[in-house]
């Protein structure tokens, strides 16, 4: 879509672009989390009823948190995910949904990548 942004009519027989720009991205992968790394999954401000769906395929647990800053640090409120495990939580287990819009993953290993996959359902 970046290559026709000045003419977007070239692409809308092959696009529905106007429900495009209006969707919000539900469904994020990271397969390359650093060791002892925090990376931002999603910065949205989310309704307190939200669920997130993680699935962690990689080798080691990895804690998911809500945060007021892009990559701040884990707080008193996390979930962590088992390795090679799915779950679903309300979004409520994160942290605190109206003051914190930074949901937030750190990687506690010393030395394996984390891998997840997150979907806001």
């Amino acid at each position: 879509m970046q290559k026709y942004a000045a003419t977007p009519h070239n692409i809308d027989a092959y696009f529905a672009v106007e429900m495009i720009k209006k969707s919000l991205q539900t469904h994020f992968v990271n397969t390359n989390l650093k060791p002892l790394a925090i990376h931002n999954a999603v910065r949205r401000t989310l309704d307190d009823t939200a669920q997130i769906k993680i699935k962690n395929d990689g080798d080691v647990p990895l804690q998911f948190y809500l945060s007021a800053y892009e990559n701040g640090v884990v707080g008193a409120m996390f979930v962590t995910i088992a390795p090679h495990t799915i779950e679903i939580h309300p979004i409520i287990e994160f942290g605190d949904v109206a003051t914190l819009h930074y949901l937030n993953v750190f990687n506690p290993s010393i030395n394996l990548l984390g891998n997840y996959i997150l979907d806001i359902v």
